[in-house]
């Protein structure tokens, strides 16, 4: 994915009912109705229940992220469960972008950062609000992924900026990406959420601690306990080991 940058409906009979209002939690503001709504319908959890991964558990991820990366770029083959999980994140997001684009409609800009992009997801999902449609900036070869081709890319950025950051409010900063990963997972059949941790979690952590995003040149594994939104098992992290950036990732 690489950019992170990441309608008024019923609710269906069973779904949960959330509050919109102020979440103030870190990484948090409160989602707009159209794209909340359609985050709804898919199965997603209460934003107000969501517990993003703190700096020391992010740090811990991206230990495991950063050593599958040297890894599989040395020649290893990523993970057959990682494989597995790809296979099954490929096949859920044509579907779900569809029926995404009936609620918010993500519209590829091809001059998106020269048209002033958005500063702030808060910006992004107003828009979503107010228009029914947001941009969305186009996969570049730069950006380029082994996971899938760039159709499916600008689809999956589309998709996830609706329901993690208009639909579940979460910011464009590494609590809002760990909080924003938490909320389109709860969408997603089980046998997808691996990869879209890796996907998302994974490069937001080595923007974080690496000094920016991997070029994905393979498919690289988070932690179990992280592919399946456990707590980090305890263990003590020195200060000094997760002295990385801060902030936004724009």
């Amino acid at each position: 994915m690489k950019d992170l940058q990441g309608l008024q409906g019923l609710v269906g009979k069973g779904q949960r009912q959330f509050d919109l209002g102020d979440l103030k939690k870190p990484g948090q503001f409160a989602p707009v109705p159209n794209a909340n709504a359609f985050y709804r319908s898919e199965g997603g959890a209460d934003p107000a229940s969501l517990k993003p991964y703190n700096r020391q558990d992010r740090f811990a991820i991206y230990q495991h992220y950063k050593k599958d990366v040297d890894r599989v770029d040395s020649g290893g083959a990523p993970s057959q469960e990682l494989t597995r999980s790809y296979d099954a994140l490929r096949s859920a997001i044509p579907g779900q972008a569809d029926r995404a684009s009936k609620a918010v409609k993500p519209v590829i800009d091809a001059n998106y950062y020269a048209n002033s992009p958005y500063p702030d997801a808060q910006t992004m999902s107003k828009e979503m609000g107010s228009k029914g449609s947001f941009r969305v900036a186009p996969t570049t070869p730069e950006e380029s992924t082994v996971a899938w081709d760039a159709s499916t890319n600008d689809k999956f950025r589309g998709l996830h900026d609706t329901l993690a950051h208009g639909g579940a409010g979460s910011t464009f900063s590494y609590d809002g990406e760990s909080l924003g990963t938490e909320a389109h997972r709860s969408t997603l059949p089980q046998e997808a959420h691996r990869a879209l941790t890796a996907e998302v979690l994974g490069q937001a952590t080595h923007h974080e601690f690496g000094g920016g995003f991997v070029d994905q040149k393979g498919l690289y594994d988070v932690p179990d306990w992280a592919a399946k939104g456990e707590p980090r098992p305890h263990t003590k992290l020195s200060p000094k080991q997760f002295e990385g950036t801060q902030g936004t990732l724009f």
